[in-house]
């Protein structure tokens, strides 16, 4: 009898076995090579090649693929009150201080800011939006006080300081000005070229 219960239970979890592997087999690899580029492709597609909600495919498409800036960016009342703190405290600071200590009290000011932007998105679950920004305007993103803030909707949003950072610095990567942007052509010129030896020889 306990036999037979046995059996049965084992029936039972194989069923369900079978109906939840046919239902979600698309979605789950098992084999290790597999499972590991379907994670990679989601992660691309989480945080690289989302649609980006300020823009439109059609603008996207005017806009060359080494300038397009991927991010998200945070906006609400507690976010525009911590700017707004921050933007005061600054404006006073650089009226009543040296350059040497402005510059100084200016960058502890810029960490503490971004520390309450990012406790502010973490307590209040904020979530960001995703958006495009084009790189070759990315001096116009930064105001005054040295933060990216983007106008949306009549709306103020910000970015954090970290992405502020990789936006410039990616900035400065494409900029075909620059030495740096130079080198960059260069090299993108360079894979072009392999790209088509490549694809001729195969």
């Amino acid at each position: 009898m306990s036999s037979d219960n046995g059996f049965n239970d084992y029936r039972k979890n194989q069923d369900i076995l079978y109906n939840f592997s046919k239902k979600y087999s698309k979605l789950i690899e098992l084999d290790l090579y597999k499972r590991s580029a379907s994670r990679l492709v989601n992660f691309v597609k989480k945080y690289m090649l989302f649609n980006p909600l300020n823009i439109s495919p059609e603008d996207i498409a005017e806009i060359p693929g080494i300038y397009r800036f991927r991010c998200y960016m945070y906006g609400g009342n507690e976010i525009d009150l911590i700017n707004e703190m921050f933007n005061t405290r600054t404006h006073l600071l650089n009226e009543e201080t040296d350059y040497e200590m402005r510059e100084i009290l200016n960058e502890s000011l810029m960490i503490e800011r971004d520390k309450q932007f990012k406790n502010a998105i973490k307590n209040n679950y904020i979530h960001g939006m995703p958006i495009m920004l084009d790189l070759r305007y990315s001096k116009s993103y930064i105001n005054n006080y040295g933060i990216a803030e983007i106008l949306f909707d009549d709306q103020h949003y910000y970015l954090e300081k970290s992405v502020t950072n990789r936006m410039i610095n990616q900035s400065d990567k494409v900029n075909l000005s620059s030495i740096r942007g130079e080198r960059f052509g260069q090299m993108i010129n360079h894979s072009k070229a392999l790209a088509i030896t490549y694809a001729k020889n195969k």
